[in-house]
């Protein structure tokens, strides 16, 4: 098992485009050029949901008051 940890401040979720029709979409996370794939094994809506998911995520942790 890895483990990765990233700061909330500087943490980004990338969806990036298939190189090829027909080819899935690639979902990562990643801070200061290190990044990891995330959700390859997802149907593309789930990775696409997810992506949203993690989005709001980062937006609610990084905008919170304690």
């Amino acid at each position: 098992k890895e483990r990765y940890e990233y700061k909330t401040a500087w943490a980004k979720v990338f969806l990036d485009s298939p190189s090829h029709p027909g080819y899935p979409s690639r979902l990562t996370l990643g801070s200061h050029g290190k990044n990891i794939e995330i959700g390859a094994f997802l149907v593309e809506d789930d990775r696409l949901s997810l992506h949203q998911q993690l989005k709001q995520a980062l937006f609610e942790l990084r905008n919170s008051h304690p």
